[in-house]
């Protein structure tokens, strides 16, 4: 079994979104806006 880690010396949070993985032309940009609205509207 493993031990326990000890995250005291964690001192970095980073944060990411779409924007730092998705390519700007990628099909994924488009169809995002397309999803939001459908479920939206599903409500």
């Amino acid at each position: 079994m493993m031990g326990q880690k000890d995250n005291s010396e964690r001192t970095q949070i980073e944060f990411i979104s779409l924007e730092d993985l998705v390519p700007k032309n990628h099909l994924v940009r488009k169809l995002t806006p397309l999803w939001i609205s459908l479920l939206s509207m599903m409500r």
